[in-house]
């Protein structure tokens, strides 16, 4: 590894840039790679490449009906008569019959990653591109791989697992909602809706429990005050003051180079493929086994349908995570 130390001018006299101003510059570095980044996610209806994902909930069972053993007195009876109900509850469909709740799952696919690979390495004909630093001995031009190892893996490595995050709200403070359009929603079946009056109840009735969005975490984009030092191209050999235009050019074409080219850091992101948590949206469900319901019609008509009942239970976490890959 090259971590050198590159030389700036502070007021006419050449000196070591210090670790803290190093560490401001890995900042600066940082922040221009999310002004303007090669790896992004956005929301799209359907069809996203970083999966589909299952909400799901439980439905109601289909309804039976179920008829009286004996036949029906003739002349115009009340429903409510005993006459009418012939056997009862016997006649009603038993709880072993009638089909249990069902679990429907809704696909969501709306996380779309996106990796432009257009930028090219910045390229140092002369040796005299970069900054200097001091070897102890002589001045020297840092190379690529120098500017690589003193700032660029260190700014991709604080940045990664801080542009995006899942959030169980349309705001979050520090960050700007990508989409209006939740990546994801958890519902649930709304029990309060299922009533013996109503068999056959509809199936499906749900509710929204959570929704979830994509956030893109807020910056603000200063100039690097102190540029440092490089070898003045042309016929001379004298050093001269990187403008901070310049300096900001090449800090941010290392960025966006290394970041989907150089191995060890390539950003990726996935969700639940291991890395660094950028939030998560989760399936939750009820647990039931039906609640079995009965309804007299009559004068010969036995209805039972199983509810959705239980308590809510987390069937499956999706966390969006951010990595370095090795290759592309």
């Amino acid at each position: 590894m090259t971590d050198v130390k590159p030389l700036i001018n502070d007021n006419n006299n050449l000196r070591e840039m210090t670790d803290s101003e190093k560490v401001n510059m890995v900042t600066y570095c940082a922040e221009l790679y999310r002004n303007n980044p090669t790896v992004t996610l956005s929301v799209v209806g359907s069809g996203g490449n970083l999966g589909s994902f299952d909400d799901t909930r439980l439905t109601a069972g289909e309804v039976l009906i179920g008829s009286g053993d004996f036949p029906i007195p003739s002349g115009n009876i009340s429903p409510s008569d005993p006459r009418a109900q012939n056997n009862g509850a016997e006649e009603f469909p038993s709880e072993d019959s009638t089909q249990e709740p069902q679990v429907l799952a809704v696909a969501f696919s709306r996380l779309e990653q996106t990796i432009d690979s257009s930028g090219l390495a910045d390229s140092d004909t002369d040796s005299k591109k970069f900054p200097v630093y001091y070897d102890g001995d002589n001045i020297k031009s840092m190379t690529l791989t120098d500017m690589y190892d003193t700032f660029i893996k260190d700014a991709i490595s604080e940045v990664a697992p801080d542009i995006y995050y899942i959030h169980n709200d349309s705001a979050l403070a520090g960050y700007s909602l990508v989409d209006t359009t939740p990546i994801f929603i958890d519902t649930g079946a709304d029990v309060a809706q299922y009533t013996a009056a109503a068999i056959p109840e509809d199936a499906d009735q749900p509710y929204v429990r959570e929704q979830f969005y994509l956030h893109q975490k807020d910056f603000t984009l200063r100039d690097s005050a102190f540029p440092p030092v490089r070898v003045q191209t042309g016929a001379s050999d004298n050093l001269r003051t990187l403008l901070d235009s310049d300096w900001r050019v090449m800090l941010e074409t290392s960025m966006r180079y290394a970041s989907v080219n150089l191995s060890g850091s390539i950003i990726k992101y996935g969700i639940n493929t291991g890395g660094t948590d950028c939030g998560a949206f989760y399936d939750d469900r009820l647990n039931g086994t039906g609640n079995y319901q009965t309804l007299f019609v009559g004068p010969d008509e036995y209805r039972a349908q199983e509810f959705p009942d239980g308590s809510f239970i987390r069937i499956n976490t999706y966390t969006l995570q951010s990595r370095l890959d090795t290759w592309y």
